[in-house]
């Protein structure tokens, strides 16, 4: 994922329309809160907690579709469905990359 691809542009000019100097604490509370939920689900999967897991993911995921992360939101859309069937394998792959996604929502969003 590009960081131009991390956003959803609509969602981005819309929130900066409405909140106007209130989106640049919103972004960066975003940012920080999705770089501890990112480490909690990493802490989580390695201590096979998967009902903390499933809560920071999703918690993630609604963050990230509010903010217009929306490929960030789908991948944690994604881990909550593997969690629900119990594929941890493939969690334990995902979780990285959802950490990469959250870095180009990052660049994109100090970009903006």
């Amino acid at each position: 994922m590009t960081d131009e691809q991390a956003l959803n542009k609509e969602t981005i000019f819309a929130l900066k329309e409405t909140l106007g100097e209130i989106f640049d604490e919103l972004r960066d509370a975003f940012i920080e809160d999705g770089e501890i939920l990112i480490k909690q689900a990493d802490e989580a999967m390695t201590n096979a907690d998967y009902t903390s897991l499933a809560s920071y993911v999703h918690t993630l995921k609604s963050s990230a579709k509010n903010i217009g992360a929306d490929g960030l939101g789908e991948s944690c859309l994604q881990l909550e469905d593997l969690l629900v069937k119990g594929d941890y394998q493939i969690i334990e792959i995902l979780i990285p990359e959802m950490s990469g996604q959250m870095e180009s929502v990052k660049k994109a969003l100090l970009e903006i």
